[in-house]
């Protein structure tokens, strides 16, 4: 659900506000406040992940980057992917208008676009782990030119090291969560993983 305060996020939320906070999504807007940092650094123990719009990734501190970045999905536009992807874990998307509606990545030209950028980045650019919209919207190509992207991407990420996870991604971002069930499977493991 889109919320707008007008008080800078950690005046909003307070660790005690929100005593059983487990994952959390955060979308910058024209009307963004800040305060991310604080917020983050005082929440980030007790999530299990954290949803984050790449473009606020300015507004966070080295140190609470270094606390928040193996268990964040950053999202970013796939016109930004290739200037910005350094990030462990990235969730794309296509900026279909200003408001981000109806933005996933779908389009055979956005998938070999990210191919090219898989096959060519350096080593230590690369993603762990490329979440991409698992289904087709309108304005995409045919089925079989979908499906040979597809296919070439999922090659040259094996070839590369990195793992494509095909998922429903929000269609409106001003209304939908944001949160990636897949990843915070994925992050509820490791933390398991981690106290035993």
């Amino acid at each position: 659900m889109n919320v707008r305060f007008n008080k800078p996020l950690d005046e909003v939320f307070q660790p005690r506000s929100v005593p059983n906070l487990q994952a959390l999504a955060l979308y910058k807007d024209e009307d963004f406040l800040g305060g991310i940092d604080t917020l983050l650094d005082n929440v980030s123990a007790k999530l299990d992940m954290i949803s984050l719009d790449h473009g606020m990734i300015h507004e966070i501190s080295s140190n609470v980057l270094a606390k928040i970045s193996d268990k964040t999905l950053f999202d970013v536009g796939i016109v930004q992917y290739a200037s910005t992807a350094q990030e462990k874990n990235l969730r794309l998307y296509r900026v279909s208008d200003s408001d981000l509606h109806e933005g996933n990545v779908n389009a055979v030209s956005d998938l070999e676009k990210v191919e090219a950028t898989l096959r060519t980045a350096v080593s230590g650019s690369l993603p762990c782990v490329l979440y991409l919209s698992d289904g087709p919207t309108p304005e995409t190509g045919g089925r079989v030119e979908l499906g040979t992207a597809r296919e070439a991407l999922r090659r040259t990420a094996v070839e590369r090291g990195v793992e494509l996870v095909f998922e429903e991604q929000p269609r409106d971002w001003s209304v939908d969560s944001g949160i990636s069930i897949d990843f915070w499977r994925r992050m509820k493991e490791q933390k398991n993983k981690d106290s035993q």
